[in-house]
């Protein structure tokens, strides 16, 4: 969320910048128009645009030890992580800033949205209880208050009074019908909404500025077309200099009457000028979406499925454990990155995925059965969508499944010692099997071992301390082939809950 407040406000800045220095001064006055509009929707939406970059080199797929194995070192270095947070880590009370922030966000947007509805009412209400008729293509509201000649959605607000008695000069009227037949109000509206929502943002304001200045000189150039009198007209706008301004969401005539004003209706840019500045607008757009988009590095899947020897890649198997936000433990496995965001996703995305990691979490290191196919696809849809930063203290990760691991030996030695239930609990080929029957193994047989400690809170429910995984020869060459076949699909991973 903070990126994109960033990167839309810079993006708007640096279009109003370009507005500015190259279009304020000229004539286009319909150009500049869907220029400013354009620029708003465009820093407000480019942001969320996610452009995938590929990276330069494909990282080799390094050797992985098996998940299992990794958690005998995982516990032992959370054991040895929170003693010392213990030992080092007070505990303190944190502010939540982010709290406060959307509070006051909140308030500050609700009330801009009251004040932008209280006018509203007032003009819907003044228009429905005067009298009405057609003027051209617009409608003229005439009524019995002093006001000041203005324009609301092809209403033109009139006093009675001076209407009927011909003292509302033709040229104020041909200014208000240019607003009402373009339909002004509609960007003022417009505006008005982004502003209240997006009151952060220092340069919307100066957007509405430009905007509504604008408006005044497409007004002025189509009053100029009716009469053909500029210096007649120039008198008409000074003579009502001094009329006061209506509500903040209408076009009036007396809106802005400066000397820039004055000037501009004298002013010319040619044909070449024109195309030219048009043209110029074109790369600016394109450099505006380059910065401000949201770029995501793809990782490209390695199509090298030999395993590498363990032992060259022993340092670099060994998973790093940290203690989380919300006490679970981040497992860092070295080896391909996951995708992820620059500028990771929203606030909203964000809770999102904190709801699925609140009702899923388990204690172990393994994959829910109760979680549906759509929400396990639409957590890695938004954890790939995350910042790394982002992704970095989540209790649910995803992450591509490790190479699978070199066969082992046992001997009978060590199914002698796991006989012992009140200290092991045994596994054969993925299932729970009674400790007397390990005397019913012949060592030989045994392809593979995983060994695992259990945490304290694992020690209470299972009545064992550590975890025995045994694999016959057919059933290691049927993981083995698995995992090499699985090795670019993506995992979820549960971490430990303490």
């Amino acid at each position: 969320m903070i990126n994109w407040v960033i990167n839309s406000t810079l993006c708007s800045g640096m279009l109003l910048m370009v507005y500015q220095l190259l279009l304020k001064n000229t004539n286009l006055f319909n150009f500049n128009r869907a220029y400013l509009l354009l620029s708003i929707l465009f820093s407000l939406t480019v942001p969320l645009i996610i452009v995938h970059q590929n990276e330069r080199t494909t990282p080799e797929m390094p050797s992985f030890a098996a998940v299992q194995q990794q958690i005998v070192n995982v516990n032992s270095a959370l054991t040895a992580e929170t003693k010392t947070q213990a030992t080092i880590t007070p505990g303190k009370s944190q502010i939540n800033y982010g709290y406060y922030a959307a509070v006051i966000y909140c308030i500050v947007a609700m009330l801009l949205l009251l004040r932008f509805f209280i006018n509203l009412f007032f003009i819907i209400k003044e228009f429905r209880h005067q009298d009405k008729q057609r003027y051209g293509e617009a409608w003229l509201v005439l009524t019995d208050k002093d006001v000041v000649p203005h324009t609301f959605l092809g209403h033109i607000f009139l006093n009675k009074k001076y209407y009927y008695q011909n003292k509302i000069e033709q040229g104020v009227i041909d200014h208000e019908m240019a607003h009402a037949v373009q339909y002004h109000s509609i960007d003022v509206i417009f505006i008005s909404l982004v502003q209240a929502v997006f009151w952060f943002n220092p340069f919307f304001f100066f957007f509405r500025r430009a905007i509504q200045l604008n408006h005044e000189f497409i007004a002025d150039a189509a009053a100029l077309r009716s009469s053909g009198n500029i210096s007649r007209y120039q008198k008409l706008l000074l003579s009502k200099a001094s009329l006061l301004p209506g509500l903040s969401i209408t076009s009036e005539f007396n809106y802005s009457i400066t000397k820039k004003r004055l000037m501009m209706m004298t002013k010319h840019t040619s044909a070449a000028s024109a195309w030219a500045i048009r043209l110029t607008v074109i790369p600016v757009i394109a450099g505006a979406f380059i910065l401000f988009c949201n770029k995501t590095i793809a990782q490209q899947p390695t199509s090298n499925n030999k395993p590498v020897d363990s032992a060259k890649s022993k340092d670099s198997n060994q998973p790093i454990a940290s203690k989380s936000n919300n006490g679970g433990v981040m497992v860092h496995f070295d080896g391909r990155k996951y995708p992820s965001t620059i500028n990771g996703i929203s606030a909203s995305e964000m809770a999102e995925y904190e709801a699925y990691e609140t009702k899923y979490t388990t204690r172990r290191l393994d994959v829910s059965k109760s979680i549906t196919k759509p929400e396990e696809e639409r957590m890695e849809y938004l954890f790939q969508h995350m910042s790394l930063a982002q992704q970095k203290y989540r209790t649910i990760i995803f992450d591509y499944p490790p190479a699978p691991a070199h066969g082992s030996v046992v001997s009978a030695h060590d199914l002698a010692t796991w006989a012992d239930a009140g200290t092991y609990g045994i596994w054969l080929n993925g299932k729970r099997i009674k400790n007397a029957e390990l005397q019913n193994i012949n060592p030989k047989n045994i392809n593979q071992i995983f060994f695992s400690r259990l945490t304290d809170k694992a020690v209470k429910n299972d009545g064992f301390h550590y975890q025995v995984e045994l694999m016959t020869l057919a059933y290691y060459k049927s993981y083995r082939k698995q995992a090499i076949a699985n090795r670019n699909n993506s995992m979820m991973l549960f971490h430990f809950k303490s």
